[in-house]
C-alpha cells in the first residue's frame, strides 16, 4: 500500500492547507501504523515534489514501478477546511475497490464521503498507471474548500485542526484495516 502526498506549493502561498496538512496526515499514519499487528501489506509512505506543476514527482515515482509494487494508493491533499461543518470529505477519482472501504469507515466516524471525479492530484498519477487509488481531499469539487487555496493567506493559523485531525483519524481507520486484511 502507498501512503502519499505532495510537500510543494505555489509561489504565492505558504501552503498549510495545500499541502502541510496532507503530510502531516502521511506522517501521522507512519506513525500511527508502525505499531499495528499483524500488517499483511507492506506499506510505502511517499511525498511528492511537483504535484502544482503537473504531477511531475508522483508520475515520475509510478513510472518506476511494476504492476506488483503497489496493491493501491492513498493520496492526501487538502484536509484544513470544512465551513459548513458537516465533517465531509471527497473521494477524488477512487477506485472501485477503495470506495467501499472509505465508505465504511466514513460512517463509523461519522463523516460523510462524497466521491467525485477529479484527476488534479497525485493520486491520478496512479490511475494512470493501473493502480487502484484514491485522493482525499477537501469539498473542491462542491466549493467547500479553503478560500486561502494558493493565495498568501494559506497559513496555519487559517487550518481547522480538528477537521484535519478528524481526517487523519479516518486514515488511520482505513489504513490499519487495510493492512490487517490478508
Amino acid at each position: 500500500l502507498l501512503v502519499g502526498a505532495h510537500f510543494d506549493s505555489v509561489p504565492a502561498g505558504p501552503g498549510a492547507a495545500d499541502n502541510a496538512t496532507g503530510v502531516a496526515i502521511v506522517l501521522a499514519t507512519a506513525r500511527y501504523l508502525q505499531s499495528v499487528t499483524p500488517r499483511h501489506h507492506p506499506i510505502v509512505f511517499a511525498l511528492f515534489d511537483e504535484e502544482e506543476l503537473g504531477l511531475k514527482g508522483s508520475r515520475a515515482y509510478a513510472a518506476s514501478l511494476t504492476d506488483q509494487d503497489i496493491a493501491a494508493a492513498h493520496v492526501f491533499d487538502m484536509l484544513s477546511f470544512d465551513g459548513d461543518a458537516d465533517r465531509a470529505v471527497e473521494l477524488w477519482s477512487p477506485s472501485p475497490t477503495l470506495l467501499p472501504i472509505y465508505e465504511e469507515h466514513g460512517v463509523l466516524a461519522a463523516m460523510p464521503i462524497q466521491p467525485v471525479t477529479f484527476d488534479r492530484s497525485d493520486h491520478q498519477a496512479f490511475l494512470e498507471r493501473g493502480i487502484p487509488a484514491v485522493g482525499i481531499g477537501e469539498e473542491f469539487e462542491s466549493g467547500d474548500h479553503t478560500p486561502h487555496y494558493h493565495k498568501a493567506t494559506d497559513t496555519f493559523d487559517r487550518v481547522s485542526f480538528e477537521h484535519c485531525g478528524a481526517v487523519t483519524h479516518l486514515a488511520f481507520s482505513v489504513l490499519e484495516s487495510s493492512v490487517r486484511t490478508p
